[in-house]
């Protein structure tokens, strides 16, 4: 990744479009179907499958999402409902990335949620189904040979599985534009206009959307482990530029807000890959269950947020904010930490502690908004003209992941 990929991937980030020429690549490391066993593939165990998620994404998480849908969606566990007489030629050609393979479940009008509302229909016709609908977000979906559709059946009404190559009638795929995010990964809006697929290539374990959740509860696991990889890449670019740039005579590192906030990174870094790799043990166990991986992949990708001192003011209910604003306007003769004496207006006297303070106050005798804390003020307690913008610190430190590395000479973390 660190040879390939990054000195490239700034530059399909900037242009929406997927380095193709990583896949060889990733068949020469063996990376195909890492935990499968059987017809030539690897056979290693969950842990390792994670580890190797987690390394790719650190770099780049568009490279380490198209993998992913490879294996853990389109290829892991749904290829394995495939009638056994199809495996082993299939499982060659997905193993060795000479088919990639794509996953077709998000549906335009209903999102994710087609548990219940699933709109792509399948109708039997002897020994041919016959495919209609649409799906969209589909990673890999623009470049895949062959895509995983799921379809819910006229007759019991329950969701199949088909395996639908990319040059079958009936069957287009359009490029997602104006992405936001996970730039490099090509996700595709597919229409599916009577595609005929035969019943060999229908996938004959998955019979009802139970088994379409079993393929995504071992996709949630690598999410985890690439959300732990894409911290633990955002770490060590915060972690390289604060040592590197330098303000006021000194590497911004040398400053212990800084450190605070590179030593929350790293708890938070250290906590999403225990999460992640507990998961994974299960797993290798035949343990781990629906709630394993989905409590790993909602801890491991969720924002910072909570009772932080850094969160945003307007994050907070309006009682508990007028609270703290009113607290830290007090007097310094009402304060706990008061480390001087105030004479009878408040004010604090010449040569006090309390000289630390801003001594501005209004015409009542309250102290301005323009409170300049102490060294034992709860910052929890400072006003909101003082508090730091609300940015978590995956998402300051994320920003640094850009397109430029460098961050501009002005700026401030």
């Amino acid at each position: 990744m660190h040879e390939d990929v990054a000195p490239i991937i700034n530059d399909y980030w900037s242009r929406e479009e997927s380095p193709h020429q990583v896949w060889p690549r990733m068949a020469e490391l063996g990376i195909g179907g890492t935990a499968l066993e059987g017809y030539g593939c690897a056979g290693r165990r969950v842990l390792v499958d994670g580890f190797v998620a987690m390394e790719m994404a650190a770099v780049d998480c568009s490279v380490a999402t198209g993998l992913g849908v490879h294996n853990h969606l389109a290829w892991d566990r749904s290829t394995t409902a495939a009638p056994r007489s199809r495996r082993r030629n299939g499982f060659r050609r997905w193993r060795g990335f000479d088919a990639i393979g794509a996953f077709g479940l998000t549906e335009p009008e209903v999102g994710s949620g087609v548990a219940r509302g699933m709109q792509t229909t399948a109708r039997r016709d002897g020994d041919t189904w016959v495919l209609n609908g649409a799906k969209r977000w589909i990673g890999n979906g623009t470049f895949a040979d062959v895509v995983v559709v799921w379809a819910r059946d006229e007759a019991d009404d329950e969701v199949k599985g088909f395996l639908v190559e990319k040059d079958s009638a009936g069957f287009s795929a359009s490029k997602m534009e104006q992405k936001i995010a996970l730039r490099a990964v090509q996700n595709a809006d597919i229409t599916l206009s009577d595609v005929e697929v035969p019943e060999v290539r229908r996938l004959q374990r998955a019979n009802g959307f139970l088994d379409t959740a079993n393929v995504l509860a071992h996709s949630r696991a690598a999410v985890a482990w690439e959300a732990a990889g894409c911290a633990r890449g955002a770490y060590e670019v915060a972690l390289r530029y604060a040592t590197e740039r330098e303000q006021f005579g000194r590497p911004i590192a040398k400053f212990r807000l800084v450190q605070d906030l590179l030593a929350r990174m790293l708890g938070n870094v250290v906590a999403s890959q225990c999460m992640a790799f507990r998961v994974a043990q299960l797993a290798d166990a035949g343990q781990a269950g629906v709630q394993h991986a989905s409590l790993a992949k909602a801890f491991c990708t969720r924002p910072e947020e909570g009772d932080d001192p850094w969160q945003s003011p307007t994050q907070a209910p309006p009682s508990d904010r007028e609270e703290k604003y009113h607290d830290s306007r007090q007097r310094p003769d009402q304060r706990d930490d008061d480390a001087g004496s105030a004479d009878e207006t408040g004010h604090p006297c010449e040569g006090s502690g309390n000289d630390k303070h801003h001594s501005d106050f209004n015409e009542d005798g309250d102290k301005t908004a323009h409170y300049r804390p102490s060294a034992h003020t709860d910052v929890g307690n400072w006003p909101a003209e003082m508090r730091r913008p609300s940015r978590s610190i995956f998402r300051e430190a994320a920003a640094l992941v850009g397109p430029d590395v460098e961050a501009p000479g002005n700026r401030s973390v």
